[in-house]
């Protein structure tokens, strides 16, 4: 950089100094530094042209590879929300079945229960039955000791 800057000064100096013959670059010196100058400019420029094409390739394969990127997120979304649905559904059936299995499990106490009432009804009123036969025959062997006195 300090070439450059060197060359400019040659060439323009600064206001209120002159410069006297032979005191800073000939023109000589300055037109060959001028002429590599220009052969490394047109090297950049050619550098610069194929990092552009590589840029521009590698954006277009960036875009194709985005593409394919985001359908395969696409495809991802739609399975990750069939894998929701299917989960739901699961989760539902089963909370379907525990209400079944619930259900019968109570339909089979209610079942048990009326078996059990039904025996227990069957019992009171085999008691009530005894009860009364006895009272009968009390009364009668009372009204039997009644008559024999």
């Amino acid at each position: 950089m300090r070439g450059l800057n060197h060359t400019y000064r040659a060439k323009h100096p600064p206001a209120g100094v002159v410069r006297k013959l032979g005191e800073g670059l000939t023109a000589q010196s300055s037109s060959s530094f001028s002429d590599q100058r220009q052969g490394k400019d047109k090297e950049e420029k050619k550098r610069k042209k194929k990092e552009k094409k590589r840029k521009k390739r590698r954006q277009e394969e960036e875009g194709i590879g985005r593409i394919r990127r985001e359908e395969r997120k696409k495809i991802r979304k739609k399975e990750r929300g069939r894998q929701k649905e299917r989960k739901k559904t699961k989760k539902k059936n089963e909370r379907k079945k525990k209400k079944g299995r619930e259900r019968k499990k109570d339909r089979e106490e209610r079942k048990e229960d009326k078996k059990k009432e039904k025996k227990t009804r069957r019992k009171k009123k085999t008691r009530r039955k005894k009860r009364r036969q006895e009272e009968k025959k009390r009364t009668r062997r009372k009204k039997e000791d009644k008559k024999c006195i």
